[in-house]
């Protein structure tokens, strides 16, 4: 540290203000001089304020009260956090200044502008929002550990997939080139499952153990389809001579369609949801863009969660019942089927917390930063919900649970779950579908009576 940083560091928030005086010609000063926020509605430039004004913070004031003037949105903006209509304002002080002295050179004025421009009853609130985000992206010992793990599963599935997909690991009978091109034509797809079983009849015991690993080979498991598989399947549709038995792709073309559309029209209404979680700077024109026949597109992303729904209804449904009829209930077999279901999605999920709870907190800052952590506060104590499936019911609060955003894919899963029960009402013959038609019944009335 230099002496100019000592004597910097040694000056109060008055004498701070007083050196910058004297140094107004330097660039760097003049976002402390200019301020840039005394614009109502501008939020000032949080990066050019720490990265070019010399031991600065960034301060963001919030005007609130009543707005009586023509909305308009360089006057302020409303979002989830917002705590409704506010104006929102960045102000650049040094780093000696504490809230209350920030206030103190700032408030009267702002308060001047805001009575202005048509605020009634306006009050400030002033929050450190560099120095919070600096605190919040300290680098801890968890985060450390979360890091280290991250990297340990990277590294091992980079290796797994390179175990895949070189030689390394084969068998010594395989490596002979005869034995080679044998294998290589049998490992031509048509059937996922059979990639899997002629992959582990190549490598050794020890290779099959990094095989666990494996992007690639995981990915087959999850039904994601390599590039092998999908270069086939298109040479396939090319062909129109292929008897049916004979084809790779018997899956329905149908359930593509209507999930492809489903995907498109969900990302369209999402984003638009979420912008609510920041500033919406342009309130009076959502509600007038929410009154047209064209906003029904985004209002129509909430059906495309029956879609996809009926889409895995109807295909596990066929899977399930494809099965030899003897073994179909067994235990065996059951404990099978829920084994998988419950953790198929479970590793994944759990990195992904943790990523979003102690990796992403250092990716990003700005001025409404603190945001995010106040949308994944509950997860400090209610993270085991959504490891184990239950985010969607538990708390039953929208902003008390764990990552809400997240609900599809417990009620998925709780669904999937329901499955056999609801098909094992088939074997009782006449009874059977009676009873099935009860329990959908029963379903659409206790979801009328939950949402109305």
């Amino acid at each position: 540290m230099g002496s100019t940083d000592v004597q910097s560091d040694a000056l109060n928030c008055d004498q701070a203000i007083d050196e910058l005086l004297l140094r107004l010609p330097d660039i760097g000063s003049l976002f402390y001089a200019l301020v840039n926020g005394w614009y109502l509605g501008e939020w000032a430039d949080y990066s050019s304020c720490l990265a070019d004004a010399a031991d600065s913070q960034y301060v963001l004031a919030t005007v609130r009260g009543s707005y009586k003037g023509a909305v308009d949105f360089t006057r302020g903006g409303e979002g989830k956090y917002t705590d409704g209509f506010t104006t929102r304002m960045g102000l650049c002080f040094p780093k000696q200044c504490t809230i209350d002295e920030v206030r103190s050179f700032t408030e009267e004025l702002i308060l001047g502008y805001a009575s202005g421009v048509g605020w009634k009853d306006a009050t400030v609130d002033y929050e450190a929002a560099s120095v919070m985000n600096e605190k919040e992206s300290a680098f801890t010992g968890s985060t450390f550990a979360v890091l280290g793990l991250i990297a340990l599963i990277l590294g091992a599935a980079g290796a797994g997939t390179l175990v895949e997909l070189s030689p390394l690991g084969d068998r010594e009978e395989y490596r002979d080139k005869q034995q080679a091109e044998l294998l290589q034509e049998a490992s031509k797809f048509r059937r996922l499952t059979q990639y899997d079983a002629v992959l582990l009849q190549r490598k050794t015991d020890r290779a099959r153990t990094c095989l666990l690993c494996s992007m690639i080979r995981n990915g087959v498991l999850l039904n994601i389809q390599p590039r092998g598989y999908r270069n086939m399947v298109q040479q396939e549709m090319a062909e129109a001579n292929i008897a049916p038995e004979q084809r790779i792709t018997k899956h329905l073309k149908v359930f593509n369609g209507l999930k492809g559309g489903a995907v498109l029209l969900v990302v369209w209404g999402i984003t638009f949801q979420f912008a609510w979680f920041s500033v919406v700077s342009n309130p009076e024109e959502v509600g007038t863009m929410s009154s047209s026949w064209m906003f029904n597109i985004v209002s129509a992303a909430v059906y495309t969660v029956p879609v996809f729904f009926f889409c895995s209804a109807f295909l596990q449904t066929m899977s399930f019942m494809q099965k030899d009829e003897q073994i179909r209930f067994t235990p065996a077999e059951l404990g099978k089927f829920y084994l998988r279901k419950i953790f198929r999605y479970m590793p994944l999920n759990a990195l992904a917390l943790l990523f979003v709870l102690f990796v992403l907190p250092l990716l990003a800052s700005g001025p409404i930063w603190s945001n995010y952590k106040t949308l994944v506060g509950p997860c400090s104590s209610m993270w085991w919900t959504n490891v184990l499936w239950l985010n969607n019911l538990y708390p039953r609060a929208f902003d008390d649970k764990c990552l809400p955003w997240t609900w599809f894919i417990p009620c998925y899963i709780q669904l999937s779950l329901l499955l056999p029960p609801v098909l094992a009402l088939s074997r009782l013959g006449r009874v059977g579908p009676v009873l099935i038609a009860g329990l959908a019944l029963a379903a659409l009335l206790l979801n009328l009576v939950i949402n109305y």
